[in-house]
């Protein structure tokens, strides 16, 4: 038996909080949990550990199965006291220059990985994109007429696509939803909808972006949507 407490967790959803790990966990001894992707919980004896890892290894948590295994810290298994040649001296470098590099890449995903964690969806709010350019607020309310839309912005974004084509418009639509209906509702009724003659690209917008909004002119806003939106700063749909 492995004499290791703390466990090593994968496979996570990268939107999952700290505070929803902790709630899902908390018939367990976790003493600390740290997700992003991947999380560590701190567990009181090996013990506990082993059966923390019996318990959730492949359980379903956010339409993800976990996996769970014992944490193995790092050990250096060569010292320069040792070495007898020149290439074992090479070795050793290329060796610790693996492991920088492994280390570097580790803290870049997990740097990327806060920030998509810190993101927050609007839980009023969707965003629209796929508009022909005559499309107007009045056309947008009538898609949505049955979440009660309150506020629409359209954005109008420069320049021409290849062929002397405009580039289409997105908007984002607020509304004050009846109390049985999510943004979810909204996103699974009206994407694919024809608004016209295109059909719409429902999803949710971020909350970052809608408080922005108010902030920012129309083509500040499209250009600073479109970045958080950009296959860089999104995650896959799970």
């Amino acid at each position: 038996m492995s004499t290791q407490s703390k466990v090593y967790i994968s496979n996570l959803n990268y939107h999952t909080t700290e505070e929803e790990l902790r709630e899902y966990l908390a018939d367990t001894k976790a003493l600390r949990l740290k997700p992003l992707g991947i999380a560590y919980a701190d567990l009181p004896t090996a013990e506990e550990a082993e059966e923390f890892i019996k318990a959730f290894d492949g359980k379903l948590f956010k339409d993800r199965k976990l996996k769970t295994k014992n944490h193995v810290p790092y050990i250096p298994s060569q010292k320069l006291s040792r070495l007898s040649s020149v290439n074992s001296i090479k070795r050793l470098s290329r060796n610790e220059n693996r492991e920088v590099k492994e280390e570097n890449k580790e803290n870049v995903s997990t740097a990327h990985a806060r920030a998509l964690v810190e993101k927050t969806f609007s839980e009023n709010g969707v965003f629209v994109k796929g508009l022909k350019s005559k499309t107007c607020d009045e056309d947008l309310k009538t898609i949505f007429k049955e979440f009660n839309p309150t506020e629409v912005t359209i954005f109008k974004p420069r320049g021409w696509m290849r062929g002397l084509k405009h580039r289409s418009h997105n908007a984002i639509v607020t509304l004050d939803l009846p109390k049985d209906k999510t943004v979810d509702d909204v996103v699974s009724t009206c994407n694919g909808e024809m608004c016209c003659g295109n059909s719409l690209v429902v999803t949710r917008a971020f909350l970052r972006v809608e408080r922005d909004a108010e902030k920012l002119g129309m083509e500040e806003k499209m250009s600073h949507y479109m970045k958080l939106m950009s296959p860089q700063n999104r995650t896959q749909k799970d």
